[in-house]
């Protein structure tokens, strides 16, 4: 009996140095284990210790713990992975559920402060409507410039400048454009409706804005009064406005000129083609809602078409054609001529005076403070490295672009196009 007792004691006592010894040895058992559990082979070597381990008792609860732990540890990896998924997949639908209703509010937010805007604008533009309809005499001019230009060539400045001149206007309602079928902007809309901006005109269909209003200093008003017999309204146009139906356009002018004797000139505006893309791109890049049904891979038929279109007019209805890269060298010389082709018997100096004082009326980089530098010169200078920043493009649409260059060419071989005296 004592040695039953003794030897019971002797157990517990040796189950207690046991868990001793283990707990010493847990953090070498556990590098052991984790260096065991990388493998196969690891995996291996234990079941073979374990066997090993079932001869002694001591041995046995040691070593097989050490065996068994990987399989406990890759377990247990099994389980953190499973509530580390779980948690993510948790939160993640957390996040989901937060971003929709972020989102839902911020739509809502949007959508008001896009309606109040919308509202803002209608309510600026029936304002505006109501004073060009108070403006207008409603009467259809007896002579029409019509400038007709490839897109970003430089064309609203060439406009502005030459509407700066005492004898032409521009007509506050869409009555030409109306009359000619004509669909598009007058004014560009990005351009109108700044601080100095005071002249009321409706610049598409139902949409009133103010633009610039270009007044002669006085002394060059003084000068130039009762000097020109004739006054011309003035209308700038895309051949996109006209769905590229040019005999349609040219049917319309024809009625106005037989039913209503107005008398129209023709100016062309251009530019080389890949300068244009470049720019069209670029624009597009500052503001997507602009030409927005136009994509990169529809531009290069869409230009294509409108240098095709100003070449066939130059055919139909020839008249002076304005480059925009020899503007840009010499712009007074080339509004100088242009006044001098709609007032051919008019005094030399008072249209060069004139041109000088809308040049530097038309300047918006001075006009708004923004630089000493002339604006036109400014622009074209944005263009530079054009080529290499679109050079993938270019390669990409090379036949359609090589088209334009060769159109472009052939505009520029009219007769028209050359300045003269």
């Amino acid at each position: 009996m004592h040695h039953f007792r003794g030897a019971k004691l002797e157990i517990i006592s040796y189950n207690n140095n046991l868990n001793i010894l283990i707990d010493m040895n847990k953090s070498i058992i556990g590098v052991i284990i984790q260096h065991l559990a990388k493998s196969r082979k690891g995996l291996f070597i234990s079941a073979i210790l374990f066997s090993y381990a079932l001869t002694d008792y001591w041995l046995h609860s040691v070593v097989g713990y050490i065996c068994w732990l990987p399989f406990i540890l890759d377990w247990n990896l099994v389980q953190l992975k499973k509530i580390r998924k779980e948690f993510k997949d948790e939160l993640s639908q957390s996040n989901k559920n937060i971003y929709k209703t972020l989102k839902k509010s911020n739509t809502s937010l949007a959508n008001h402060i896009t309606k109040e805007r919308k509202d803002r604008i209608r309510g600026r533009s029936e304002r505006i409507l109501s004073f060009v309809r108070r403006d207008s005499s409603g009467k259809l001019p007896n002579h029409c410039v019509i400038l007709m230009t490839i897109h970003r060539s430089g064309s609203t400045w060439m406009f502005d400048s030459i509407r700066c001149h005492p004898n032409i206007y521009f007509e506050p309602q869409y009555l030409l454009f109306d009359l000619l079928g004509l669909k598009g902007g007058r004014y560009p809309t990005g351009l109108a409706n700044n601080v100095n901006d005071i002249l009321d005109v409706e610049i598409s269909k139902g949409l009133g804005a103010k633009i610039p209003d270009f007044n002669l200093p006085k002394g060059i008003l003084d000068f130039a009064e009762n000097k020109f017999h004739r006054t011309y309204a003035i209308e700038k146009i895309h051949p996109s406005f006209l769905d590229h139906e040019i005999h349609k356009f040219i049917d319309r002018i024809k009625n106005l000129e037989s039913e209503h004797k107005i008398e129209f000139t023709f100016f062309y505006q251009i530019r080389d083609p890949r300068s244009v893309f470049s720019s069209f791109i670029n624009y597009q890049k500052r503001d997507p809602n602009w030409y927005a049904d136009i994509s990169p891979d529809d531009l290069p038929i869409f230009i294509m078409n409108s240098y095709q279109n100003i070449l066939d007019m130059t055919h139909i209805r020839p008249g002076f054609i304005i480059d925009y890269p020899k503007l840009v060298d010499d712009p007074k010389k080339f509004l100088g001529y242009i006044y001098g082709l709609l007032w051919p018997s008019s005094d030399k100096h008072v249209l060069e005076a004139i041109a000088d004082a809308a040049l530097e009326m038309t300047d918006r980089s001075m006009r708004l403070n923004q630089s000493s530098k002339a604006f036109i010169s400014t622009e074209i200078g944005k263009e530079k490295g054009g080529d290499l920043q679109h050079s993938e493009y270019f390669e990409n649409h090379a036949d359609t672009i090589d088209r334009c260059n060769k159109i472009y060419s052939e505009i520029l071989r009219q007769s028209g196009c050359q300045l003269k005296g």
